[in-house]
């Protein structure tokens, strides 16, 4: 089973075996962590390692840290996704009750064709009743604003619309403990602000301990009662209310690459470029492959060498396929495309990549 059904399915975090603790506090935490930690095999370096953490019934937490740090390690560990056999593990970690994971790809979070059997999945995996199903999944379907019936094809929705559905098919379960990874990291900024507008609502909606991994701190921030900062191979490094960790460790955060509040990056220095032009689009139109509707009309564009051309827009509005006419992975239906003075869609395989390299948005396609 692939990771992401595994975290649908509800999976309990698991626990060094022969733990005992008891609880400081007058409740028993939603996450506890002791010494924990984690170390992927074949390597001589921790993910993590010395990390306490405690987390509360209902507390909404963001962890920070730089790239590499292990903050999706620590969420996975929390889904239940890392067993003893497939690592080291240390200290004692435990979530009471179960762990719903949010990964930051719609693509690999849905299983079935249409929307309501999706939400449906992971119920009938739990064998709730078959009387009991239906309700759940129309509820939860309306708590995350989903704009569309439950026999909405899943292939015909946007990234926001199928990332929205994911949290619908975890929220269904009933967790106590909701894992965001990065979950509009690859989202439009329409797409993105649906589904914060749906954690902000789970959040007020739902008494679950929330736990987020962002890069988009500034839109989060006010979703969260507290942060954490996490270093590669350590532990917790900081922790409080986002007010104080800022003020306390914003340095430390500036240097690990991690956005600060008010802290604007250094504006790069404005190159002027004079090159020769490298690749030139004239009036390009685009339809899909059955005519239905266009993708580009009239789009005109010029590349130099030495430049840097960002291409912005909503999702669908015909960024990718602009890109693969520029790369010549793609022939327009009108205008023209030259690279270097000649037509790439015309280009032998080993001629056009000698010109023109494409990197493509999904690493493991």
């Amino acid at each position: 089973m692939v990771p992401h059904a595994l975290a649908r399915a509800g999976r309990r975090a698991r626990a060094v075996p022969g733990r005992a603790y008891a609880a400081t506090r007058l409740s028993e935490p939603a996450v506890l962590a002791r010494g924990w930690g984690w170390r992927h095999p074949g390597r001589k370096a921790w993910a993590l390692r010395g990390v306490d953490l405690r987390i509360e019934e209902g507390e909404r937490l963001l962890v920070l840290g730089a790239s590499g740090a292990g903050k999706s390690t620590l969420l996975q560990a929390l889904a239940g996704l890392l067993d003893s056999s497939a690592g080291d593990r240390e200290g004692e970690l435990s979530v009471r009750g179960d762990a719903g994971l949010v990964l930051q790809d719609p693509e690999t979070q849905l299983v079935m064709a249409r929307a309501g059997d999706d939400v449906a999945f992971g119920l009938e995996n739990h064998c709730v009743p078959t009387t009991e199903i239906w309700p759940r999944v129309h509820r939860v379907l309306a708590d995350v604003r989903f704009p569309y019936s439950e026999d909405r094809a899943t292939a015909a929705l946007s990234g926001g619309e199928k990332q929205r559905l994911a949290i619908a098919g975890i929220l269904a379960l009933r967790p106590r403990v909701l894992l965001l990874d990065e979950p509009t990291a690859n989202l439009d900024p329409d797409g993105a602000r649906a589904v914060r507008d749906v954690i902000a609502r789970v959040a007020e909606r739902r008494d679950v301990a929330m736990v987020i991994v962002e890069h988009r701190v500034a839109d989060v921030l006010p979703l969260v009662d507290r942060v954490i900062v996490i270093e590669a191979g350590g532990g917790v490094v900081a922790d409080g209310p986002p007010d104080e960790v800022f003020a306390r460790e914003g340095e430390r955060l500036k240097r690990l690459g991690v956005w600060v509040p008010g802290a604007a990056p250094a504006a790069p220095p404005r190159r002027t470029t004079r090159g020769r032009e490298a690749i030139v689009a004239r009036d390009l139109t685009y339809l899909y492959p059955r005519g239905e509707a266009r993708a580009l009309d009239g789009v005109s564009a010029t590349m130099r060498r030495g430049s840097a051309l960002a291409i912005t827009g909503p999702n669908g509005s015909g960024k990718s396929t602009l890109a693969m006419l520029l790369a010549g992975l793609l022939r327009p239906d009108r205008g023209e495309v030259r690279a270097f003075g000649e037509d790439p869609s015309r280009l032998s395989a080993p001629a056009l990549v000698r010109r023109i390299g494409t990197v493509f948005q999904d690493p493991e396609h």
